[in-house]
C-alpha cells in the first residue's frame, strides 16, 4: 500500500460533512437522543463503507440508559487488526466539534478511504461512548 496513494483518497469534504452533521451536545443525561442519533449515524456511514459493523451495549451501574460502542471492522475477520478508535460523546456545555467530532470525521474518512483498496488491511475502527 503506497501511503501517497492513499492520502489522495482522503476528501477533505468528507471530513467537513461529518464534523457539520455530529457538532452539538451529545451527552447521556443532557441530550441522551442526540447520543443515540451519532451512533445511528457513525454505524451507518461505517456500513455505507462496506464495512462490518457491530454495536456493543454499553450500560452503566444504576442507571437505566442504553448506550453503544460502534466498531466497523474492514479486511480479513481471521487476521490481528490495527486499531483506530474515538469517543462520540461530550460534556455537558459543548459543542463537541473538537471534542470530538473531529475524531469520528477523521475516522470514517480513514474507513471509506481503506475500504476503495483492491486488498485493504484488517483495521477496526471503535467509536466509543461515554468517554466523558
Amino acid at each position: 500500500m503506497d501511503l501517497n496513494t492513499l492520502l489522495h483518497q482522503v476528501d477533505p469534504e468528507n471530513i467537513y460533512r461529518h464534523v457539520l452533521r455530529l457538532e452539538g451536545v451529545r451527552h447521556p443525561i443532557e441530550t441522551p437522543d442526540k447520543l443515540a442519533a451519532a451512533a445511528d449515524y457513525i454505524e451507518a456511514e461505517m456500513s455505507a463503507c462496506g464495512l462490518a459493523v457491530r454495536r456493543q451495549e454499553v450500560r452503566v451501574e444504576g442507571w437505566d440508559g442504553l448506550f453503544w460502542n460502534v466498531e466497523g471492522r474492514l479486511g480479513p475477520e481471521d487476521e490481528p487488526a490495527a486499531v483506530l478508535i474515538n469517543h462520540y460523546d461530550t460534556v455537558w456545555n459543548t459543542p463537541g466539534a473538537n471534542d470530538n467530532a473531529v475524531s469520528v470525521a477523521a475516522t470514517l474518512e480513514a474507513a471509506r478511504a481503506l475500504a476503495q483498496l483492491p486488498s485493504p488491511p484488517a483495521v477496526a475502527f471503535v467509536s466509543a461512548t461515554l468517554e466523558e
